[in-house]
């Protein structure tokens, strides 16, 4: 805050004060109304010339801008998906199969139980420009996940490449 913010904001005060006092007098009205604004105007730019500033410094690092954008915006936290303490990693595992059985159970619910149209396009011919992907090991998987970065962002899900280690 500025020397310039905090004078338009004593003159706004001063004339809702009057205002206040003399609410007909259109004289009182109209200056309180231009201080108003005038501090308004003057708060917005400063914030803007600051979040400007903020965004320019962390320009070379995204988790750094992500973190501005976000405290400009508010943005509530994701709900935490998985309980805080959770115990053991039997428990913790028996978590990750609960909340992945249940998004698969709601994502089955979302299609038709006419299972028709399924079956037609798995006799359709193979088209040219398809590709056919092998089956993955559970040794693929935990390779996989054992290289993923620890300090990255969570995902939708709201789960951490911490915690999938650990399962």
């Amino acid at each position: 805050m500025n020397q310039q913010i905090l004078d338009a904001l004593r003159k706004k005060s001063y004339w809702y004060r009057k205002h206040k006092g003399h609410p007909s007098n259109i004289s009182f009205s109209t200056n309180f109304r231009y201080f108003r604004n005038l501090a308004t105007k003057l708060i917005r730019k400063q914030k803007m010339d600051y979040y400007s500033n903020l965004l320019l410094q962390s320009q070379l690092s995204p988790r750094q801008s992500w973190a501005v954008i976000n405290s400009v915006t508010k943005s509530a936290k994701q709900k935490d998906v998985l309980p805080a303490d959770l115990g053991s990693t039997e428990d913790l595992c028996y978590s990750f199969n609960r909340y992945f059985s249940s998004v698969a159970n709601l994502l089955a619910s979302d299609f038709d139980n006419d299972l028709s149209a399924f079956r037609e396009s798995l006799s359709m011919p193979s088209l040219p420009n398809c590709f056919y992907m092998s089956s993955i090991s559970e040794s693929e998987i935990v390779t996989t996940v054992r290289h993923l970065e620890n300090n990255v962002a969570v995902g939708h899900d709201g789960i951490s490449v911490h915690a999938l280690k650990t399962c």
